[in-house]
């Protein structure tokens, strides 16, 4: 892809709760585009995003913010619908929401979230699951659908409904953004392998919707920029914390992520990166500075 667009940052936070309300504004200084927030159970991370969401919204001021993503299996449409439609009246404008198909952290766990029920959730209940949230929260369910005709609270802005994300590590969730017309984040450092493929199919299947004249998506990695490459090895060694192992993992310093950056941009054809903040490890100034130096190196790129 030729383009000398600016690279647009976003972060995905997988970290605690303690740094992220210091993180977060942090990052909006640093001219961060979205500050997202992940949900994982088990993993010292965060387990509920939306009730952090309005927190992070509220201390800062014109950064987006949103989930990346609920873990739709264990919540009800409607309550995710209802939830975030609250969300974009107390900050409208500036919430996104993003819905994933991940299971908990481990089978026990998975179980218990879902009230104690077995069995599989399959990419089809998935997409049922979703279509329904985009129904409800913009007001578009089928004829057919019970929930048509019922009054659904708070109602709708002018503002209109947040924008909706879908997340995922494959085609299939390309396949149903594209349907739904809405966002696309496909997450590289889970599985590169259906990456570059996964973002064609959503562009070449792409139908518009009210809320999305044209398709748009982004690719998330995750990483660590150091300060030299004494401080990358510490990261290596010392500080490293459950960091995925996928292809684009990246540790380095800002001459590497500036080559990976641009490889990224050129493999997803996309301008949009979402960088996956580091485990618990972690203290706030080593994630600032990280931050700070890959959108620098961001930057060098324009």
């Amino acid at each position: 892809m030729t383009t000398t667009a600016p690279i647009r940052l976003s972060v995905l936070d997988v970290g605690v709760f303690q740094l992220s309300v210091q993180l977060a504004p942090r990052a909006e200084a640093l001219g961060y585009d979205r500050y997202w927030i992940s949900e994982h159970h088990g993993e010292r991370a965060i387990t509920n995003p939306t009730l952090l969401v309005p927190v992070i919204a509220g201390l800062t001021e014109t950064i987006r913010v949103g989930t990346a993503g609920i873990l739709l299996r264990f919540q009800s449409a409607l309550a995710v619908a209802e939830n975030f439609r609250m969300l974009t009246r107390l900050f409208p404008g500036r919430i996104d929401l993003g819905l994933a198909r991940a299971p908990a952290g481990s089978p026990a766990q998975t179980v218990a979230l879902s009230d104690g029920r077995i069995g599989d959730y399959s990419p089809e209940d998935h997409d049922t699951k979703v279509t329904d949230v985009q129904g409800i929260l913009c007001g578009r369910l089928p004829s057919q659908h019970p929930l048509r005709g019922e009054r659904i609270d708070p109602p709708l802005t002018t503002a209109g409904p947040p924008a909706l994300w879908v997340h995922s590590t494959s085609p299939n969730g390309a396949s149903l953004a594209a349907k739904l017309g809405s966002h696309y984040s496909f997450h590289d450092h889970y599985n590169a392998e259906y990456g570059p493929r996964s973002v064609r199919r959503y562009v070449d299947e792409f139908r518009p919707s009210p809320e999305l004249a044209a398709p748009h998506w982004s690719v998330c990695v995750a990483g660590y920029c150091g300060e030299d490459e004494a401080d990358v090895q510490a990261a290596k060694t010392e500080r490293f914390d459950g960091l995925p192992t996928g292809r684009h993992t990246i540790l380095g310093t800002i001459d590497h992520w500036r080559e990976q950056l641009a490889a990224l941009s050129d493999a997803y054809e996309t301008r949009d990166i979402v960088v996956q903040t580091l485990g618990g490890k972690y203290d706030l100034e080593h994630q600032v500075g990280s931050l700070a130096r890959i959108a620098e190196a961001a930057r060098s790129l324009s």
